[in-house]
């Protein structure tokens, strides 16, 4: 499902909830990544235009550095998209 609060857009599906200020292609991509199963969780790094999936910390940090160096001037997009049956515990 897909709504607009107060100016940002709400998407939720799979018992995740994103709420994205301004919709850009990257967060068009995000949703698109969370809908598909090929991504349960796997670690995504979105940087130059393109999608890398790890499977574990380890891995993502290690291609981070490898994807910084080639990228230098672009901020990549970090993400981890759990399986379904994840529970992730917020403290605050």
């Amino acid at each position: 499902m897909v709504g607009r609060v107060l100016g940002f857009t709400i998407v939720t599906f799979s018992g995740i909830i994103l709420v994205m200020k301004n919709k850009t292609s990257t967060q068009s991509l995000l949703i698109k990544l969370y809908q598909n199963p090929q991504y349960k969780g796997k670690h995504i790094i979105i940087i130059g235009g393109r999608v890398y999936a790890t499977k574990t910390g380890k891995a993502k940090s290690e291609l981070l550095d490898k994807l910084l160096k080639k990228f230098p001037k672009e901020t990549p997009t970090i993400t981890y998209i759990p399986k379904v049956d994840t529970l992730i515990l917020l403290i605050l």
